[in-house]
């Protein structure tokens, strides 16, 4: 028994050797016949690779500064500034509206912008559009001019001035 698994042993180092071997032949044979026919066409390789970068659509407001009251008079005029970033390729746009229905008038515009320029606002029935058409950090300072209704404005001076919470709602939106 421990004769033939010897053999055995044997026969099988031989047809493994003479595998090798006939692998070998092929290799050399197909490297060889890979050289001649680059050094035929007597070009260098060469490959290109294309990259995708996507850069994710973001929108978000760092700041929101304005008066947590305003006082109720004939007129009031008030600042707020804002400080955006949008990595939108279409930029962005920010729905400004009253809370309440208790002013008579309201009038906004820009006083000031820096860092991305071409924010502009127009006027909606709802209250006003402030959009800017590509991605960038805006700066903006907002002046609001309030002019209340009369039965807010006509305060009991014993009472001292009326002041109420800050009435325009403020929401991003895309282009």
């Amino acid at each position: 028994m421990q004769k033939f698994l010897i053999h055995h042993h044997g026969i099988a180092s031989k047809t493994l050797s003479i595998s090798l071997l006939w692998l070998l032949a092929l290799t050399d044979t197909s490297a060889a016949q890979a050289n001649e026919s680059f050094a035929a066409k007597d070009k260098a390789a060469s490959a290109a690779l294309t990259f995708t970068i996507h850069i994710p659509s973001v929108l978000r407001l760092l700041e929101n500064h304005h008066p947590e009251q305003l006082v109720v008079g004939d007129d009031a005029t008030s600042e707020q500034r804002l400080l955006l970033v949008s990595s939108m390729r279409n930029g962005f746009c920010a729905e400004l509206g009253l809370m309440w229905g208790n002013t008579a008038d309201w009038q906004l515009q820009i006083i000031s912008a820096s860092g991305s320029t071409g924010a502009w606002l127009d006027s909606t029935p709802a209250g006003y559009r402030l959009c800017a058409r590509k991605p960038g950090r805006y700066a903006l300072t907002l002046q609001h001019r309030f002019s209340w209704q009369e039965s807010l404005t006509g305060h009991d001076k014993t009472q001292g001035e009326r002041s109420m919470q800050w009435p325009v709602n403020l929401s991003l939106t895309s282009p």
